[in-house]
C-alpha cells in the first residue's frame, strides 16, 4: 500500500461507472491510477475527482498498476475552476506535464508544478507569469537550460540593455549579433522578452503575486520562442499558452 500526497491532474470515464485519474506527485512522478465505481452517484468519493485536486491518496499497486483505496482533499483550488484565464493556463500546464516520462522520481518538477498553481490560485491575474515561470524553470529541471545571457556560438556576453541579440529557430537558442548573420532562420529578440526571461528565471513565487497585471500580447514573442524549444526537445505536438488563447 502507498500512502502519497499528489496533485489529480486529469479524470476520464472508464468502463461503464470507472473513472482513470492521472495523479502526480513526488515520489511516484505521473502516473495513471484507476478509481472503481468513481461514477456510482452513491459513491461517496464521486465529488472528490474533479481536478484540479491536491489530495491525500491511498493506493493499492500491483506489477505496476494502481488502484485508488482511499481519498481525502486537501486543496481543490476554486480559482483554477471559476477563472477563465487560469483554467486556460492549466491546461496549457497540462501540456509539458503529458510529455514528461511516466513513474519517475519528480520531487524538484512536482514542487515547481504545485507552487505555480498555488500563486495561480491566490492571484488569477498574472497566471501568464506564473505559466512562463514554470516553462523555463521546468525546461532548466529537464537539463535544458537555455542561457539567455551568454551566445551559445561563440560564448560572448550578451547584454539586451545594449544591443539587439538574437534566437535561431533551428537550434532553439540565443545568439550575438555577429553570430547571428550567419544564421537564416532567427527572430530579433526584443528588450521586453529578454528582461521578462530573466525576471521569471530569477525570481521566486510570491515575487508575483503582487506583480503588476500585464496583457498577455506583451507576452506572445517570449511565448513562441518558448515553444520552439520545447517542441524540439520534447514534442512537436506541444501546444503552447499563445495557441490555447487564439
Amino acid at each position: 500500500m502507498i500512502n502519497e500526497n499528489g496533485l489529480i491532474l486529469k479524470a476520464s470515464s472508464y468502463k461503464e461507472k470507472d473513472k482513470l485519474l492521472t495523479f502526480y506527485a513526488s515520489s511516484l512522478g505521473k502516473i495513471q491510477v484507476l478509481c472503481k465505481a468513481a461514477r456510482d452517484p452513491m459513491n461517496h468519493w464521486a465529488s472528490s475527482m474533479d481536478p484540479p485536486l491536491l489530495a491525500w491518496c491511498s493506493l493499492l499497486e500491483r506489477n505496476h498498476f494502481f488502484q485508488l483505496t482511499d481519498i481525502r482533499e486537501m486543496n481543490v483550488f476554486p480559482g483554477l475552476r471559476e477563472h477563465y484565464r487560469s483554467r486556460l493556463v492549466y491546461h496549457a500546464l497540462l501540456q509539458a506535464i503529458h510529455y514528461t516520462e511516466v513513474a519517475e522520481p519528480a520531487e524538484e518538477p512536482f514542487r515547481l508544478f504545485l507552487e505555480t498553481l498555488l500563486g495561480i490560485e491566490k492571484a488569477p491575474e498574472n497566471a501568464e507569469w506564473f505559466y512562463y515561470r514554470f516553462m523555463i524553470h521546468f525546461l532548466n529541471l529537464q537539463g535544458f537550460q537555455r542561457d539567455i545571457t551568454t551566445c551559445i556560438q561563440c560564448h560572448t556576453v550578451i547584454s539586451d540593455d545594449r544591443e539587439p541579440f538574437y534566437f535561431s529557430l533551428d537550434t532553439a537558442s540565443f545568439l550575438c549579433p555577429e553570430c547571428a548573420k550567419k544564421e537564416l532562420n532567427i527572430v530579433q529578440v526584443s528588450q521586453n522578452v529578454g528582461s521578462i526571461w530573466k525576471k521569471c528565471q530569477h525570481s521566486a513565487p510570491q515575487d508575483f503575486l503582487k506583480e503588476k497585471a500585464v496583457f498577455f500580447h506583451n507576452f506572445k514573442d517570449l511565448d513562441r520562442i518558448i515553444s520552439v524549444i520545447v517542441k524540439q526537445v520534447f514534442h512537436q505536438d506541444f501546444v503552447s499558452l499563445a495557441e490555447i488563447v487564439l
